[in-house]
């Protein structure tokens, strides 16, 4: 497959991204994100996580946004290269089911 200079352009900003997050984050943060790297990574997170009922008819309100975000990760990244990092999407990702879990009996 010819890589195209709109397919360059993406690859190009893809990690130009990756890089400049991975500059800004603390050791620790760094190392979560990194852990989870494929939709596959998160889901089994999320399910085989300690998470009580309720909280986990809340997390289905989050989960018609993670259908679409795998979608998209699922139809683009082939576009721009088959080892494109996908540890930015899934971990950041994570990171934040992991804050909304930490915090959110200081919401309701």
């Amino acid at each position: 497959m010819e890589v195209t200079e709109l397919e360059q352009l993406l690859s190009d900003q893809w990690r130009s991204t990756l890089s400049s997050c991975r500059g800004r984050l603390e050791r620790d943060d760094l190392h979560q994100v990194l852990d989870y790297n494929s939709w596959d990574d998160l889901q089994n997170q999320i399910t085989k996580g300690r998470i009580d009922e309720l909280t986990r008819q809340e997390f289905v309100m989050f989960a018609p946004g993670l259908i679409k975000l795998k979608t998209f990760t699922e139809l683009w990244i082939p576009r721009i290269g088959p080892k494109v990092d996908t540890s930015a999407i899934w971990g950041f990702t994570r990171l934040v089911v992991k804050v909304w879990l930490l915090f959110k009996d200081l919401v309701d």
